[in-house]
């Protein structure tokens, strides 16, 4: 999204608190993250990509069956799928990002002890929805929406509910799509730099 981390994503934004909106560093952080989750995606889940007549990339969301999570999550960090992602992102290797930049090594650590997979890990048995991406030029088109739309479908075949994880801006989005909010936390590691997250659920049977 122009460099400028991507709208409704809390962690991008707690992670680059600081860093001016042209910084290089953010597109750097955000395609190296996003990298990881597509490759994790692709080998244990699902990518997709939404284009309109062959063109440019619109919209992309990685998803999660229930039984291609790994322990009740995506991926955690250090384990096999999170070394098999960032082995696979050879344009902005995460680790090396982290060792470049000790102010982001630092948010990213509170962040892991932060624990919020626990939250994750006790919700039932479901899909789970990684990311959803729409590109700026094509928000408000119902971009987002096909792909929710399909991993509720999905959701509905194995009668399981669909969980997803988002920022305030993003919430209402997901109601009008029959998400709850089930839990709520605030983080913060300094004045002024704080992230709300909240985890939401949609019931199988909508």
């Amino acid at each position: 999204e122009g460099g400028k981390g991507a709208r409704g994503e809390p962690f991008m934004d707690y992670l680059m608190h600081g860093w001016a909106p042209d910084d290089p560093r953010r597109l750097e952080v955000l395609q190296s993250w996003l990298g990881l989750s597509v490759h994790v995606g692709v080998r244990f889940g699902h990518a997709l990509a939404l284009r309109t007549h062959g063109g440019p990339v619109e919209a992309v969301c990685i998803c999660y069956p229930p039984d291609c999570l790994e322990g009740g999550v995506a991926f955690e960090v250090g384990s096999d799928r999170w070394l098999y992602g960032t082995s696979r992102s050879q344009a902005y290797p995460l680790q090396d990002m982290l060792k470049r930049h000790p102010d982001l090594h630092k948010r990213f650590v509170s962040l892991e002890m932060a624990e919020l997979d626990k939250r994750h890990k006790e919700v039932p048995p479901h899909w789970f929805i990684d990311f959803l991406g729409v590109c700026p030029s094509k928000r408000g088109l119902q971009r987002g929406k096909i792909f929710l739309n399909l991993v509720a479908q999905w959701a509905r075949e194995t009668k399981t509910p669909c969980y997803l994880e988002c920022g305030d801006v993003n919430v209402p989005i997901y109601q009008k799509s029959g998400f709850d909010v089930i839990w709520t936390e605030r983080l913060e590691d300094e004045p002024g730099n704080f992230i709300t997250v909240h985890g939401m659920l949609r019931p199988p049977e909508q």
